[in-house]
Formats: C-alpha cells, sequence, structure tokens
C-alpha cells in the first residue's frame, strides 16, 4: 500500500515573525539582535555616505550630512523593532517556560496538600484511636492494680509479677524461709508453664562445710526421694547444681544479709552449688494458723496431730527420723480423701536421721551436738545424746499438740533474757527439768485423756513416752474417752 504523502505547508509569515518564533527557542538570536541594534545604523549611514561621495556633481556638508542622517534612519528604525521583538520573543519565551514551572509546582502543592489532607484525616483517626487504646489500657491498669492489691492482701509480694529471669528460664518469686544452714526460695519456672517450685540452697557457710555439703546431697536428698510416694510429705522432684553466679545472685535477690561481703569472697566458693527442688505448697503452714487463730478447738487439734503422728509412723518404717518437727514444716491442706477435712503436708528434713545409716553418714549427723529448733527440741536433743530415736518427734509433736490446744508453748524460757545464747538456754532447763504447765489452767473442759496423751507425749525420759506410733494413734484416737492409755 502507497505510503501517504502530506503535501507541504508554507507559510507565508514575514520575516520577523520566523525570527520572533526562532529567537523564543534560540537565545543566540537574541544576542544577534542586539548587536545589529547598533551595527546596522553605522553601517547603512556609511553605505550612503560613500554612495553619495561617489556620485559625480559638486559635493557639499550639508548633502553629505542629509544622507548620514538618512542611513541612520534606515538603519536604526528596522534593527531597533527587530531587536525589541526578539527581546520580546526571549521574555514570552522565558515566561512561558516560569508559568510552566508554576503550574506543575501548584500541581504538586495541590498533591501535597492533597496528601497532607489525607495524612491530617490519617493522624485524626490514628489519635482518636490511640485515645481509646490509651483509655483500654489505663482501665486494664487500674483493673491490675486492684488484683494485685487483692492478692497482696492475700500475701503475695509484690516481686511475684516480675518475670525477670535469673538464669533464662525460671523467675525469682520471694524467699519463703532461711534456716542456719540453707534458704528457700519459690521460683516460677517459665518452661514449664509458670510452674511453682521451691528451690533450697546451701549458704556460703555451709558451702565451705565439707560435712555440711556431703549432708545436704547424701542425707536430705536422699531421704526426701525415697519417701516421695505418701501424700502427706512435700514432694521432692530433683538433686541439680546451679552455677556459682545464680547462686549469688538467688541470695542477693533474697536480700541476705552478708551477700555485700559475699561478693569479695565469691571466688572462693564452689563453682556450683546442690539444689533441692521440692513441691510449692500454696495452702498456709500451722505457724501461720495458729498466729491467725492463737489455738484451734480440739478435734481439729486432735486431728491435724493424728495425720502428723501417721505420717512420722510412715518415716519411721523406712528409717528415718525427722528431728525438727515444728509448725513452720507443717502445711494445713484439704484431705484428699476426705475434701471437707484438713489434713497435713510436712517438709523439711534438713536435720533428719537414717537409723540404718553407714559409718561415714553415721558421723555426719554430728553425734553431741544439740541439733533442732529450741522450743522443740526433746531433752535428749539438748542433752546431746547420741542414741536420738523416733521418740525425739513424738516429743515435738507433743510440744506442737500443746500449743494447738491452748494457744502456748509449754516451755517458752525466760522472756527477759535479751541475749539469744541466755535465752535458749533457759528455754533448755525447762525442757529438761520442769513439767509442762497443766492445759487446764487453758481450758477446764479439757477431757482427762486427752490431757494424759499430752503429758505422756512431754514425759522427760523417752522410755517414758509412748513405746510406739500405732500406741500413740490409739491415745489420740480415744482422747474424748474415758479409757486409759495404754503403752
Amino acid at each position: 500500500m502507497p505510503a501517504i504523502i502530506k503535501p507541504a505547508q508554507i507559510s507565508w509569515r514575514h520575516p520577523i515573525v520566523k525570527l520572533d518564533a526562532r529567537a523564543a527557542q534560540k537565545p543566540g538570536l537574541r544576542q544577534f539582535g542586539q548587536v545589529a541594534q547598533y551595527l546596522a545604523p553605522l553601517f547603512s549611514t556609511g553605505l550612503l555616505a560613500s554612495f553619495y561621495l561617489a556620485t559625480p556633481g559638486a559635493l557639499t556638508y550639508s548633502g553629505l550630512a542629509f544622507y548620514s542622517l538618512l542611513g541612520l534612519a534606515l538603519g536604526l528604525t528596522p534593527t531597533r523593532g527587530l531587536a525589541k521583538s526578539l527581546r520580546i520573543a526571549g521574555a514570552e519565551r522565558r515566561t512561558g517556560e516560569e508559568t510552566e514551572k508554576l503550574r506543575l509546582a501548584n500541581q504538586q502543592v495541590d498533591v501535597l496538600q492533597g496528601e497532607k489532607t489525607t495524612a491530617e484525616g490519617k493522624a485524626a483517626m490514628h489519635a482518636q484511636e490511640e485515645a481509646k487504646l490509651r483509655e483500654l489500657v489505663g482501665k486494664l491498669q487500674g483493673r491490675m492494680s486492684s488484683m494485685i492489691s487483692k492478692l497482696k492482701e492475700f500475701g503475695v509480694q509484690e516481686n511475684e509479677f516480675n518475670e525477670e529471669t535469673f538464669d533464662g528460664h525460671n523467675v525469682f518469686v520471694k524467699k519463703l524461709g532461711q534456716g542456719g544452714m540453707g534458704i528457700v526460695v519459690l521460683v516460677k519456672n517459665l518452661d514449664l508453664k509458670g510452674k511453682l517450685q521451691v528451690w533450697k540452697i546451701l549458704l556460703p557457710a555451709a558451702l565451705k562445710d565439707p560435712m555440711a555439703l556431703e549432708r545436704f546431697k547424701s542425707c536430705e536428698a536422699t531421704i526426701m526421694a525415697n519417701l516421695d510416694n505418701n501424700h502427706n510429705l512435700v514432694r521432692f522432684f530433683d538433686l541439680f547444681h546451679i552455677p556459682r553466679a545464680t547462686g549469688l545472685e538467688l541470695l542477693r535477690r533474697s536480700q541476705l544479709e552478708e551477700y555485700e561481703s559475699l561478693k569479695a569472697v565469691a571466688d572462693s566458693l564452689p563453682e556450683e552449688w546442690p539444689c533441692i527442688k521440692m513441691e510449692y505448697i500454696q495452702s498456709p503452714n500451722l505457724e501461720t494458723v495458729l498466729t491467725q487463730n492463737s489455738r484451734l478447738d480440739q478435734g481439729t487439734a486432735v486431728k491435724l496431730a493424728s495425720d502428723i503422728a501417721r505420717t512420722l509412723q510412715y518415716v519411721g518404717r523406712h528409717n528415718v527420723i525427722h528431728r525438727d518437727l515444728k509448725p513452720e514444716n507443717i502445711f494445713i491442706v484439704p484431705d484428699e480423701d476426705q475434701p471437707d477435712n484438713w489434713t497435713v503436708k510436712i517438709m523439711d528434713f534438713g536435720l533428719a536421721k537414717e537409723t540404718s545409716l553407714t559409718e561415714k553418714k553415721a558421723s555426719l549427723t554430728m553425734v553431741g551436738s544439740p541439733m533442732g529448733t529450741p522450743y522443740y527440741m526433746s531433752p535428749e536433743q539438748w542433752a546431746g545424746a547420741p542414741d536420738i530415736d523416733w521418740r525425739t518427734d513424738q516429743f515435738a509433736l507433743g510440744v506442737i499438740l500443746f500449743q494447738m490446744i491452748s494457744g502456748q508453748l509449754p516451755f517458752q524460757g525466760d522472756q527477759q533474757l535479751q541475749v539469744q545464747a541466755l535465752f535458749y538456754s533457759s528455754v533448755a532447763t525447762q525442757i529438761l527439768n520442769e513439767p509442762p504447765p497443766d492445759l487446764r489452767l487453758f481450758d477446764d473442759k479439757i477431757p482427762d485423756r486427752l490431757r494424759e496423751t499430752v503429758e505422756k507425749m512431754l514425759a522427760k525420759r523417752k522410755e517414758a513416752r509412748f513405746g510406739s506410733w500405732d500406741a500413740v494413734l490409739d491415745a489420740l484416737d480415744h482422747s474424748f474417752r474415758g479409757s486409759p492409755l495404754r503403752a
């Protein structure tokens, strides 16, 4: 198909107009117009003056001046118009360019204003959403504060809500207790969905004592592991080791008084510390119950004493003597067999003794050294007798039963003594030499059988106490009856 040939378009515009159009595109033409404005008049003046001089005839100055002025006029008029036209064309072009730039700038401004409007709208929407979220957070914080306040009323400490781990896996909750050899803390295991566990570690002084260290690992942990099948005993989970840094951090968070002095000698402590992990009992211990209630009714006291005796009987069958029985180590929990009643869980076998120890382990019991908690120690414990047996636990249970019934300790020592050693000596003197107060001084309606049972359990000579846990349980079972006690 033949190509379509468009006819040529012929422009009849004036040359000056064409120059204007070209000047609008080429700045060089505008410069040419400015030069021509001055050179053209000189050229035309010289040209006409030369023509006059070359003409035959008389020459006059007036004629020469006439032709010179005529040449100047002929050269000046069109070139000034041309230069002006070219300048105007350039100015119009520049004006057009600036106008186009202004138009584009206005478009950008419009776009930016639109975006600003949109952004302001979004910002306003976000501000509303943020205000709603802040209001919601405020309500949640208020509810959380209320919940924390209620939990504090039940004895939960504020740092129990701190989720900062001390070893990457466990969160320190609070210190549960501290003895002469060890410290007990509550931790939350994040790997087990926040399960609460009790950790017991030795204090630095005990860590440096080979006998205490061996006793903790070979006696206490082993005894707890062997007694793990009784629901009246706190369950043993594990014996493991923690790095020295972790142990020191637990002591710091437990606010141990001598922690600052320990930092200077930390390198002298073992690199790994043994730790016992055990069940956490959320119920109160008997010490807390007695503090809140002063004393218990006789039926509840006898029931709890029977549960303790039955648990100690189980412990005795495994050749173990507790030797540190006290209200602090006895937790009051719902009875699994009788949901409407309470029972006990016993913990802390740190001073427990195996009656079938090897010669090596027997040396760890430190024969001749009194061990226990002063108010609940038997006369033979205070005397440092070498033949401590299960009846020392019977004596401690007698003290606890007396305390539950009367709200008082049977042997309180001289309360006027301020020096601890002298005070404990007065407690020991009473336990070794003085009879317990008559329970009828606290309750004149106490059954004689119950009073006689407590007095027999608190006999100075262990041979005068009950001869078996079965006899203890039988006496407690018949506490409100008139049948005579049996040995």
